[in-house]
């Protein structure tokens, strides 16, 4: 007790950095928690794939499937659907 009245800066100081801290933690875990259920609404989730390409140099990307669909879909049994996506 006799610190925090004698040292009220260096007591404000504290506390301001617990808060802060415990603010981030907060922070942090609600947004663990979003990115975490991004992909609930998805019932059928745990079958969804998208094809990612890593052509090295930081370039990635996605495969559409467009031309090439019907015929993995005909070629694969696996392959029940496809969809085209446009990155614009």
């Amino acid at each position: 007790m006799y610190q925090i009245k004698n040292n009220k800066f260096f007591t404000a100081l504290n506390v301001l950095g617990l808060s802060l801290g415990i603010a981030g933690l907060v922070f942090a875990i609600l947004y663990w928690n979003d990115e975490q259920s991004y992909n609930q609404w998805n019932p059928n989730k745990e079958n969804t794939f998208q094809v990612i390409n890593d052509l090295g140099g930081g370039n990635v990307w996605s495969s559409n499937l467009a031309p090439t669909g019907g015929f993995a879909k005909t070629m694969l049994p696996d392959i029940t659907e496809y969809c085209y996506m446009d990155d614009w």
